[in-house]
């Protein structure tokens, strides 16, 4: 049975059933309006055994696949129906809904940039292409697309929230202060756009909108999976505002929910760093060279003024910014997959040849980011790790330090509701714990690697800017450029949490833990006893 589309049959989509199809058809979709996809099913079926072919009632079916977690069989059903219906947006869409599932989302942005073009008001359409563009790293585009989206439906919340969140990774942070009010004024209970407007360091709540914010803290209202967002958000607000008691109490409370939330061993951390650095024992006093050379790693712990250098770095003509990349532990990890032996394991079996086919696989990943300049940064902190491997594969890398005082960078870890990972953040003594690992580990590369790692101070920085962004820029090589001075004014993409910092001048030496500076003595005691203050 053939079916014409519902566009030459003036939006029936159900053409070619007879009555008694039509009922059956309806039955299953009360049901999956109702998230009954099992008692859909059996109706759908049905119908198919009639009409195989039927677009609709196929776009149907593989909707109720999708609900029972069968991405991959509503992906059949979904090819077979637009193959019917190819000028149809919504089997399009649901198509590349389906393929994004499967985690084809090359797939999935040619269906729905198909989708967008039969139906280009589609409000769907195009803001699920730029839920995909996003997943791919292909932020204008997504923003752009978002903001299609928002075009042809203003109250479409989720295509505002995630438009506002480009905004502010795009450096506008008033455009997306905007779109997080527009949120709330229809929906005041949006966590999500709370959140957002918490993020922006310059922007404080007045009284009525404090309020506002802590009533919905064990509200019924809040889906469990915003509960922990907001709770960091109220301590961040309430600190803002100078209730510093309530704040830090607030903060114990987020990270104690939080710290439930997730999996993490401090001890096994430790012993990993040790089985590391046992691993790695070379020395050498010899300055970098060969490949890798151009290359910089900015490593060290979070909340230590890495997001800021990498902004200084990338306003230097000469100097391509390549974010957090993650490529060195993904290489890594696929060397101990070959190997059936996790990392370090492996390693005093590797042989000269195996770090340089590592160290060229690297280069070959990043290579079109450097776009032709002299530099390339990789803003993985967690490459503090990794010194000795870097020191193997890459030779001629440079590897850029990032320190701060050890307790503001402690405290301004515990304070922050991080996107992922950095699972040793939500407990104090396991952030103690961690800063340790980082600190010796930085230490004994230091020692073994003198002129590869270059220190880079943060507070030094606040104190003489000019000075310690000459001496970063000399110890990479690079002649001074006065635009790294105006880094703020620098527009490029910013993922990290520090996305909003970086879009302002630099602001006069302040220590946010000493704000809580009794509470935190016994923290502070013990980065002192540790010999990290």
């Amino acid at each position: 049975m053939s079916a014409r589309s519902p566009k030459a049959t003036g939006g029936d989509r159900l053409d070619g059933l007879d009555g008694a199809w039509r009922e059956r058809v309806a039955m299953a979709t009360t049901a999956l309006r109702h998230a009954a996809p099992r008692e859909a099913a059996p109706h759908l079926d049905a119908v198919l055994r009639t009409a195989p072919t039927h677009p609709e009632v196929l776009r149907l079916r593989a909707l109720a696949d999708l609900h029972l977690g069968d991405a991959a069989r509503a992906v059949e059903r979904l090819r077979t129906a637009y193959a019917g219906w190819p000028d149809d947006g919504l089997v399009a869409t649901q198509l590349g809904g389906a393929l994004a599932q499967t985690g084809d989302l090359a797939g999935a942005e040619r269906c729905f940039r198909a989708a967008c073009t039969v139906e280009p008001g589609l409000v769907d359409a195009w803001y699920n292409l730029g839920l995909v563009l996003e997943a791919r790293n292909a932020g204008a585009e997504a923003r752009a697309a978002f903001a299609h989206a928002v075009a042809l439906a203003p109250g479409h919340a989720p295509a505002c929230l995630r438009l506002a969140e480009q905004e502010r990774i795009g450096g506008d942070l008033a455009a997306a202060e905007k779109l997080w009010r527009a949120v709330l004024a229809s929906a005041a209970d949006s966590v999500p756009a709370w959140v957002g407007l918490a993020s922006l360091p310059a922007w404080r709540p007045d009284a009525g909108e404090l309020a506002q914010v802590l009533a919905l803290r064990g509200s019924s209202r809040v889906p469990p999976a915003h509960a922990t967002s907001l709770a960091f958000a109220c301590a961040t607000l309430l600190e803002r505002c100078g209730r510093d008691d309530e704040a830090f109490d607030a903060y114990l409370l987020a990270n104690r929910r939080k710290r439930g939330e997730i999996r993490w061993d401090a001890s096994a951390v430790s012993a990993l760093v040790d089985a590391i650095l046992d691993a790695f024992p070379e020395t050498s006093a010899e300055p970098p060279s060969g490949p890798g050379e151009g290359i910089v790693f900015i490593v060290g712990m979070p909340r230590s003024g890495s997001t800021l250098l990498e902004q200084i770095l990338a306003s230097h003509s000469m100097v391509a910014a390549g974010g957090e990349r993650n490529a060195l532990s993904r290489l890594l990890h696929a060397e101990s997959l070959h190997r059936r032996r996790p990392f370090p394991q492996w390693v005093a079996q590797a042989t000269p040849v195996d770090w340089q086919r590592l160290g060229a696989r690297y280069l070959a990943e990043v290579g079109d980011l450097r776009g032709g300049q002299s530099l390339l940064t990789d803003k993985t902190l967690s490459n503090w790790q990794l010194v000795g491997a870097i020191r193997r594969m890459l030779p001629g890398a440079r590897i850029i330090e990032c320190v701060r005082d050890p307790l503001d960078t402690v405290w301004s870890c515990f304070r922050h509701h991080f996107a992922e990972g950095q699972g040793f953040s939500y407990d104090l003594d396991e952030l103690v714990a961690f800063h340790r690992d980082c600190t010796r580990a930085l230490r004994t590369w230091r020692g073994r690697h003198p002129q590869a790692l270059v220190h880079h101070d943060h507070d030094a920085l606040l104190r003489e800017p000019e000075a310690a962004i000459r001496a970063v820029l000399d110890a990479c090589g690079l002649p001074f450029d006065a635009a790294c001075l105006k880094f703020h004014e620098t527009r490029r993409e910013v993922r990290t949490a520090s996305a909003a910092q970086v879009r302002m001048p630099l602001q006069p030496p302040a220590s946010p833990a000493r704000r809580h500076a009794a509470r935190l003595a016994e923290v502070a005691k013990r980065l002192e006893d540790r010999g990290e203050a």
